[in-house]
């Protein structure tokens, strides 16, 4: 409701109390169909008995409510409303005069639910009245919440039982704020028959029958629901437990006629007995439970109807020999379907009945020792004196001469147990299991013993906690000691507050399920009886026992197998959980054992699925070995291990070469099998299933693994026989996509060697290194074929080649050589070798034969940081190879980078890193003895494969810088200035080499400090340092010097000069022309090896000259003008043939 609308219809409540002050009325009826709207329900109380108005609101959801005054009273109707009428009495305040109310509606397996919250208003008394619905009991929950319109974990607590479609009332205060109804939970009780079969008792809610069905304990049904009574109900109670090893007796209370009745079965759902009524009034709060002793048992039950804990004694045969009697004359039960009693035979003389008394302002939990004779030995014993008033009981036998006995405390909310000897003494006092179990419960206890080897009992207590709407169990051992911690049996439990069974062993009869597991049944949402197994250790069972599987006929062949043989491993074995693995251990001469998983498939000397499990064990040690145990792991991860004892002799006369590797493998509907492909007894067969219309493939793969060693010759041969000669089979071979056919293979009913050596088989094996050999298998009919052996022979060419480098690591200067040394190889046709450069390229050597097997190559490609992978070939005349073998080596820097001359020799330099950024780094050089002094190179690449920087010296005017193996960014170089020069070129196309500019020479920027810098990048090589020189041309002599031409405008003079590569000088300076100027061009070329050419255009002349000179710079033939009339100087070029002189210029 909004706000605004309650406050009007409280501000309306108010103005109706004000008129009810000043006037009296006659009976008045108000309805009122809005929720939260002041209801004065009586306005005329007058002045005498003053009852004031009540304020009823709904938050939630509309109210139709009608209202009348009866004396001091005030009666409330709501129409359509799980509340049918509030009656308070006497509310007078009217200072607290409002009454909340709501209707959440069905909850889980709650049917109806409502609230009332009396909190703000006062009264002396109060009472609800409400129709019960398919419900049998009403739940209070007194810490409800109206916001959230939930109840706190745990905190549901039975109020009474109800009668379905009847009224009820429930007298209310102010801490009673919710209620909810919800229909019946059937009873259910478990019994074993044998390991595997137990039977369940249950009360069918839909058909209103009681009666038992026997199941096995993996879920199958042995026998269908059996009725014993058509006439049950919701408080109808049943119990059901074996009297014998071969009866079971099943006791139930009718709930129309509240009578207690019982009747024998054979373990076969059998009856043995009619029925017989125990006690024809037992009233509507009862239990029921029974105690087998062995020739007799005892029929526990509370009696409702006259507050007794009761019990009879019977023979098996149902005959009764002990008359109603009782532990407690005066129980009072409040409830029905509560665990009222409990009632264990320790042995055939002891027998122990518990009981819930509530015949006290303390609640308390008893129990009490009686003999077979119904005699009570040890008289009540209290276990908790205030147990509360919704307390459970549960009682088992455990060895023989020990109890439990277990309780749910509704007043500390816990489950707690307690263990004595028959004879009463205290085992283990009252121990805790869980404490925070909420307001109602559930309990149940089962014996049982922790696996198949244990001698003493465990038992495992099963309750209800409510505060996390669960079922949980724990283990403890006969002393009390958790054996296994809390664990959950089913989550989100419903319906809520269920009965719940459970069963394991019954030791007064030694009757039980397989050792180490019990079962739990409770009821599902749809009341349902529904069961589910656990091992000892919590986890979930499959439902079947851990029967030790057989081991039969342990086989090994052959007894006196070759080393580097195999030899057969059988056995047969039987395993009703079904096997999951099967390990031999095999003891060997010498080092650890051996362990071969063996299988049931098409393996050796076995089929699929035929109980025999098999496995090749191939043997690569002399003398005796022993196949010692056989481990096996079941389906149910039991482990067992059996002794086998078996012995073989393997002795030395069978070799394969280390390096032929081979497997094989049966494909037959995913199942593989493994028979050897070099075996060579015949003790061992393939047994190979083939039906008519299909194909089966055998496959031998092959590998050489040797890369040194090449295929010879090949061939396959296999030995087998067939239960038929309706089958076809023929070896292929498998090439890329494609299967090629080798050889037929005969089909006969005789032990029969086929040898397959085609030509293909050859061929392809030795181009591949490998092959695959397929038996392709096709019948008209079912054939068998067992295939004895099957082994591939090769030959090998024995050819070898050793491969060595000069230096495993080199650096840039180092030579690196290549050599190959060759055995039994005979006049190879080529030798080459494949080299791997570090970034990935390969390239081909061929290598010079220097005659007795021995061949090499220099490799000179090592510009490149890292790893040279090296792999030489030898050919024969028909491209074969006949041998390979592979090496490498690493090239490193000699400092972070290879600062070098260009051929390749170091120059003397320090370098240091002066950041690192994420691997990029700043690099400073210092370089001594150099016109270039420091070398600062940005962003190089840690990583990077190219780490060279080539510089060349060539004059004391002249250098170049070849960055391009760099991997950088940019760097700045400082150059010390020649003496004299004033301006910086730069040319973009210098040719290393041949030490000349192919391209032009651009002017930079003018100098003239002793010291200067510069920024280079990939593609800025040469620079030169000129006094003012506008123009500037080089020409070789020799390897060793060239001849230099320069302008100098200061002085308007062309001069030449000789200089070494080094930079000094071969002939001095000598001057040409005094006539030129700052805008004339020069170019000089080489003619032969005495003379060389210089052409030039002289500015202030206009004029185009060219002249010959010897290479000591003296004169060959005087100035000769071949363009007396050039506007201005662009460009001049001279180049030289073999006859002629070529000048080409723009002006």
């Amino acid at each position: 409701m909004k706000k605004t609308a309650l406050l009007l219809l409280l501000l309306l409540a108010l103005a109706m109390t004000a008129i009810a002050d000043d006037f009296d009325f006659d009976d008045f009826d108000l309805t009122e169909k809005l929720g939260g709207s002041s209801l004065d329900e009586k306005l005329s109380k007058g002045l005498k008995d003053k009852i004031v108005n009540i304020t009823v609101i709904s938050p939630f959801s509309p109210i139709q409510i009608e209202t009348k005054k009866k004396g001091s009273s005030l009666e409330i109707k709501l129409v359509g409303h799980p509340i049918q009428k509030i009656k308070i009495k006497k509310a007078q305040n009217p200072n607290k005069n409002t009454l909340l109310i709501d209707n959440p509606g069905p909850s889980g397996s709650f049917k109806k639910l409502y609230a009332i919250d009396p909190t703000q208003l006062e009264f002396q008394s109060a009472e609800i009245t409400s129709k019960a619905g398919n419900a049998t009991a009403l739940y209070k929950c007194a810490q409800w919440n109206f916001t959230q319109r939930t109840c706190p974990p745990g905190e549901w607590e039975l109020l009474k039982d109800l009668d379905s479609g009847k009224k009820y009332k429930i007298k209310i205060k102010a801490g009673d704020p919710a209620f909810a109804e919800q229909t019946d939970v059937p009873d259910l009780s478990l019994a074993p028959i044998d390991n595997e079969t137990f039977a369940i008792a249950f009360i069918d809610k839909g058909t209103n029958k009681a009666g038992f069905s026997i199941l096995k304990t993996f879920g199958d049904v042995v026998e269908n629901f059996t009725t014993i009574d058509s006439t049950s109900n919701k408080r109808s109670r049943i119990t059901i437990s074996p009297i014998n090893s071969t009866h079971f007796a099943i006791a139930y209370i009718d709930g129309p006629s509240k009578a207690l009745k019982q009747k024998i079965y054979s373990d076969e759902g059998t009856a043995t007995t009619p029925i017989t009524t125990i006690d024809p009034k037992v009233g509507k709060k009862n239990d029921v439970a029974i105690a087998p002793l062995g020739n007799r048992f005892i029929t526990c039950y509370a009696n409702g109807n006259d507050n007794d804990a009761d019990y009879q004694g019977f023979l098996n045969n149902g005959i009764r020999v002990i008359t109603e009697s009782r532990v407690d004359n005066n129980i009072r039960p409040k409830h029905s379907l509560q665990n009222l009693i409990g009632c264990t035979a320790v042995n055939s003389t002891r027998w122990v009945y518990a009981w819930f008394d509530n015949n006290k302002k303390k609640p308390d939990v008893s129990f009490a020792i009686l003999n077979q004779n119904g005699t009570i030995l040890v008289p009540e014993v209290d276990v908790d004196d205030d147990a509360g008033k919704r307390a459970q009981v549960a009682t088992t036998t455990l060895d023989d001469d020990k109890f439990v006995v277990a309780w749910f405390d509704s007043k500390d909310k816990d489950i707690t147990f307690e263990i004595r000897y028959i004879n009463n003494t205290v085992i283990a006092a009252p121990t805790d299991v869980d404490t925070n179990v909420g307001k109602e419960s559930k309990i149940a206890l089962a014996t049982l013993r922790r696996n198949e080897f244990a001698s003493e009992d465990d038992f495992a207590i099963v309750w209800v906690n409510s505060v996390s709407d669960t079922i949980k169990a724990a283990v403890y051992s006969n002393q009390g000691l958790q054996v296994t911690a809390p664990f959950i049996v089913e989550s989100q439990q419903s319906p809520k507050f269920q009965l719940i069974s459970a069963i394991g062993r019954v030791p007064s009869i030694n009757k039980s399920i397989c050792p180490g597991k019990f079962i739990v049944a409770y009821s599902n949402a749809s009341k349902q009886g529904i069961f589910r197994g656990f091992n000892s250790d919590g986890s979930e069972w499959s439902g079947r026992c851990n029967t030790p599987p057989t081991v039969e006929d342990a086989q090994i062949a052959p007894t006196n197998p070759f080393v580097e043989n195999n030899v057969c491993l059988t056995v047969n074995i039987t395993d009703p959980e079904g096997v999951k693995n099967a390990t031999a251990t095999i003891d060997l001469p010498s080092g650890p054992d051996a362990n071969v998983e063996l299988k049931d498939d098409d393996g050796c000397n076995s089929l699929a699925e035929d109980g025999q499990y098999s496995a090749l064990y191939r043997i690569s040690q002399n003398s005796t070995h022993a196949w010692t145990t056989l481990t096996i792991k079941d389906n149910a991860s039991i482990t067992s291990v059996h002794e086998i004892n078996l012995t073989f002799n393997a002795q030395d006369g069978f070799t394969v070469p280390e390096h032929i590797k081979t497997s094989n493998k049966v494909t037959e509907a995913g199942v593989q099998a493994n028979p050897a492909l070099t075996n060579v007894s015949d003790d061992i067969f393939n047994a190979h299933k083939s039906d008519p219309g299909q194909s089966y493939l055998f496959e031998f793969n092959f590998t050489n693994n040797n890369s040194v060693e090449s295929i010879k010759s090949l061939n396959i041969t296999i030995e087998h026989k067939f239960n038929t000669t309706q089958a076809n089979a023929t070896l292929q071979i498998e090439k890329g996509q494609t299967l090629i056919s080798a050889c037929n293979i005969t089909a006969s009913t005789i032990e029969t060697k086929n040898t397959c050596a085609a030509e293909d088989l050859f061929t392809y094996a030795r181009e591949a290194n490998s092959i695959k050999a397929i038996l392709n298998i096709t019948t008209s009919n079912h054939a068998n074929q067992d295939i004895d052996y099957a082994a591939i022979e090769i030959a090998i060419e024995n050819a070898t080649v050793e491969t060595n480098v000069t230096k495993n690591i080199i650096l840039l200067n180092d030579t690196q050589r290549l050599t190959l040394e060759t055995k039994n190889v005979e006049s190879p046709d080529l030798v080459t070798a494949n080299i791997t450069l570090p970034d990935g390229t390969t390239i081909v050597k061929n290598l010079t034969d220097l005659q007795n097997g021995t061949f090499t190559a220099n490799i000179t490609e090592i510009e490149l940081v890292g790893n040279y992978n090296i792999t030489a070939y030898i050919f024969d005349n028909e491209s074969n190879t006949r041998a390979k073998n592979s090496t490498s080596f690493e090239r490193v820097p000699l400092n972070i980078i290879d600062l070098v001359s260009p051929n390749r020799s170091y120059l003397q330099y320090s370098a240091n890193v002066q950041s690192n950024l994420s691997g990029l780094l700043d690099i400073h050089i210092t370089m001594q003895n150099n016109k270039l002094t420091n070398l600062t190179i940005r962003e190089h690449n840690e990583n990077s494969i190219n780490r060279i920087i080539k510089l060349d010296n060539i004059a004391s005017m002249l250098y170049a810088i070849d960055p391009e193996g760099l991997n950088f960014t940019n760097a700045t170089v400082e150059v010390k200035k020649d003496t004299g020069a004033n301006a910086l070129y730069k040319c973009a196309n210098w040719n290393f080499t041949q030490k000349n500019c192919t391209g032009d020479w651009v002017r930079l920027k003018n100098i003239s400090k002793s010291k200067y810098s510069i920024l280079i990048k990939n593609g800025d090589p040469a620079f030169a340092e000129l006094t003012e020189a506008p123009d500037v041309a080089l020409a070789p002599i020799d390897n060793t010097s060239f001849i230099i031409a320069y302008t100098q405008s200061n002085t308007s003079v062309l001069n030449i000069k000789a200089l070494y590569t080094n930079g000094t000088t071969l002939h001095q300076n000598r001057t040409v022309d005094s006539t030129v100027d700052e805008i004339s061009r020069v170019s000089i070329t080489p003619l032969n090896n005495t003379h060389f050419a210089m052409a030039w255009q002289d500015g202030p002349e206009k004029k185009s000259k060219f002249q010959v000179f010897y290479n000591n710079l003296t004169n060959s033939s005087p100035i000769k003008i071949f363009n007396n009339d050039i506007e201005q100087p662009r460009d001049i070029s001279i180049t030289a043939t073999k006859d002629h002189i070529i000048l080409c210029e723009t002006n």
